[in-house]
């Protein structure tokens, strides 16, 4: 029986019927999609995930059936924005969403970094600035030191117009295997435009160690639960150092 399955399986997907199964998949997704679309009174969230790292545009194309025909958020994982002591409170993903309502372009949330950091970031080359909009140029993935066309920083948070998915497909792996996104973003601000949105909030980077620490230990003592025993715990802890 098992082997009878495998066999099967084989021919369906090398033969046509793969192509048909995928069209009508293709079909009934994107109906779905328009459907709940047009009756939803809030925003619908979706999320695709992988278990093997390939890059950022591995989970990105399996959104493609999700979100046919529709605006594209994507935020990176081990990126925190804490944004209830900025004036207006908004969370970071409505920032940016405000301006693409502004613009009506692809929009990256971003932060000025130290000098010494820029090789850890997509860094903007900048065109003209208004407020807290710059008009994208260009942007490097994880520049050579001293080499940053600004100090102005890609952070995780993207709002994508649904033409980047054509754009992906037209991207050639680099020489290690793997396809950034800041190539699509390179394309998208040379052809239709972008701009960087230099959001409001302190950021964490809770892929690296010590920001990892530093959000925990921070988130805790503005928790009202926590913050009464964690306190005097770090004001004793730090009169031993």
């Amino acid at each position: 029986m098992l082997n009878y399955l495998r066999s099967e399986w084989y021919r369906i997907l090398h033969g046509r019927e793969i192509y048909l199964f995928t069209g009508v998949l293709c079909a009934i997704v994107l109906a779905a999609n328009v459907i709940l679309w047009a009756m939803a009174d809030v925003p619908n969230f979706r999320y695709s995930t992988v278990r093997f790292s390939l890059s950022n545009l591995v989970s990105m194309m399996g959104l493609l059936f999700l979100m046919a025909g529709l605006l594209v958020w994507v935020l990176f994982g081990d990126d925190l924005m804490y944004t209830k002591e900025t004036p207006d409170k908004r969370p970071a993903l409505k920032q940016l969403i405000d301006a693409y309502e502004t613009t009506g372009c692809t929009v990256l949330g971003c932060q000025t970094v130290k000098a010494e950091d820029a090789d850890k970031y997509g860094m903007i080359d900048p065109g003209p600035v208004k407020g807290r909009y710059t008009r994208i140029n260009g942007i490097v993935e994880k520049p050579a030191p001293g080499t940053a066309p600004s100090l102005l920083a890609s952070m995780g948070r993207f709002v994508f117009t649904p033409e980047i998915f054509d754009v992906i497909k037209t991207l050639k792996p680099h020489d290690n295997g793997e396809t950034y996104l800041t190539d699509a973003i390179e394309i998208i601000a040379k052809t239709s435009g972008a701009y960087a949105y230099d959001m409001e909030g302190e950021r964490y980077d809770v892929g690296d160690k010590f920001g990892f620490v530093r959000a925990t230990i921070e988130y805790a003592l503005r928790d009202k639960t926590l913050s009464p025993k964690l306190t005097p715990y770090i004001r004793d802890l730090a009169g031993r150092l």
